[in-house]
């Protein structure tokens, strides 16, 4: 029976990459969108982790009596997470209409503006993460200084798509994306600031030009770009050390050169940890053993900033107490923090019906700031904010969901406002936006003539371009 099910997920995976693809190659979807991170993370720490457990049959550091019931619950759990996910971002129930009335700078700046807001916001990146030592308004200046680094390696992108060949904006390019990855290992043991920056390069290379090509060209550009960080991301991993979270870029470098693997990375980076393996655990032990937080997910993304000295009374996330609740031998079960993924979490917060409502939210969050990007394709003043923390966005489903949910949102708002300001004056400077407005909302295309929205999207498209998603 566990073999049966660890090839579900596997069909699973296919299935959900397979969609993905098949919606970007009819011109439904677009390739770069949220909703596509957050799946690429559903995949690796929800399908792949749990179908690899149950194919080695290897459960360890959890006991659990019953493998096989507890994995097609959580098998039936992630198909209907996924499907009601699908379908209610497909819907979008107030998220198209809320990200219409989200203020925007249109104007696009020259590229030697944009690629000198990449040197700004690089170098203000860096003083954010340096001094990010101040309890919760340290964690504000981490967010925003990785945010910072992200969106000034996706100006470069932004910029270097347009002429891909030229060796001068390659190398400025490189030299950002550089500093950006020194400024996020600084003082960091995880690997989400390295992602955001990587993703933040192929953010604005996609939609500065990559979005307008034939998706063969765009795909085989963005695997190429993409290769070389997925490979240092892939050597960090390989030499992180949890007894060493206050490493220098300089000496994960020294670390990297000296034992640094590529294959060894690579696989770390995709077996998705334990986070199948203890939703296991979780599903089996609750409500049998410990009572349900009901949609304690929801809540605590709300009070995870609020200070203990102000709040005596709150509660721990459950990372905090699945070492200590499982026993997990020789650990610090008080100081050891587990990643128990949204269907573990779900176990622990009423089941199914957690189980539906955050397949809901999850679908309408992501749909909100995908239609951000669907409005104003051509606005990196937009674009780069939605894309300044994608680290967070690829762990949403790896947990603890809540932590990194209130982390995008604090470093979205954070590089939004900036970003707005700074167009703004643009645009004063230019007195008024350079591009066409998006259509007014509720503005609806008659039977077999042409959506207003795809419309405007095709404004200033290159000859041959696939159809407007």
């Amino acid at each position: 029976m566990t073999t049966i099910l660890a090839y579900y997920f596997m069909f699973l995976t296919v299935a959900v990459v397979a969609y993905v693809l098949i919606q970007y190659l009819r011109g439904k979807d677009d390739l770069c969108t949220l909703r596509n991170v957050a799946l690429l993370g559903f995949i690796i720490f929800q399908l792949v982790s749990a179908g690899l457990r149950l194919y080695t049959n290897s459960y360890k550091p959890f006991r659990i009596s019953d493998p096989a019931g507890a994995a097609l619950i959580y098998a039936t759990w992630a198909t209907i997470f996924l499907v009601i996910m699908l379908l209610t971002y497909r819907i979008g129930w107030g998220s198209k209409w809320l990200a219409s009335k989200v203020p925007v700078a249109e104007s696009v700046p020259q590229d030697t503006a944009l690629l000198l807001m990449a040197a700004v916001l690089g170098i203000l990146g860096l003083i954010l993460r340096v001094t990010s030592k101040i309890p919760t308004l340290g964690a504000l200046s981490d967010y925003l200084g990785t945010g910072y680094a992200a969106m000034s390696a996706g100006l470069c992108g932004w910029v270097w798509a347009k002429r891909f060949i030229n060796p001068v904006v390659a190398v400025y390019t490189a030299f950002i994306v550089c500093l950006g990855f020194a400024t996020v290992m600084y003082s960091s043991f995880g690997r989400r600031g390295l992602i955001a920056v990587a993703a933040g390069l192929l953010w604005g290379m996609y939609y500065s030009t990559l979005r307008n090509e034939r998706p063969t060209t765009a795909l085989a550009r963005l695997g190429l770009v993409a290769s070389v960080p997925l490979i240092f991301i892939a050597l960090y991993t390989s030499v992180r050390s949890a007894g060493e979270h206050e490493r220098t870029a300089s000496q994960h470098l020294s670390a990297i050169a000296r034992g640094g693997d590529i294959a060894n990375g690579m696989m770390l980076l995709f077996e998705g940890q334990n986070v199948g393996n203890e939703g296991f655990w979780l599903i089996e032990n609750y409500p049998r053993s410990y009572e349900y937080r009901w949609f304690f997910t929801l809540r605590y993304t709300v009070e995870v900033l609020v200070p203990r000295i102000i709040y005596p009374g709150k509660p721990d996330p459950l990372s905090n107490l699945v070492a200590s609740q499982a026993n997990i031998p020789k650990v610090n079960q008080d100081e050891l923090k587990m990643s128990p993924g949204i269907l573990g979490s779900a176990a622990t917060e009423g089941g199914i019906w957690a189980v539906i409502v955050y397949a809901i939210v999850a679908g309408l969050f992501l749909r909100f700031y995908d239609q951000l990007c669907i409005l104003h394709p051509h606005s990196p003043f937009v674009i780069m904010p939605v894309a300044c923390s994608m680290g967070q966005v690829l762990g949403f489903a790896r947990g603890e969901t809540s932590v990194m949910v209130n982390a995008f949102i604090l470093a979205t708002v954070g590089c939004w406002g900036t970003m707005l300001v700074v167009g703004k004056l643009v645009e004063s400077m230019r007195g008024g936006p350079a591009g066409p407005s998006p259509p007014e909302d509720g503005e609806e295309a008659a039977p077999h003539e042409v959506d207003p929205y795809e419309q405007w999207q095709d404004y200033g498209r290159e000859a041959e371009p696939v159809a407007s998603r």
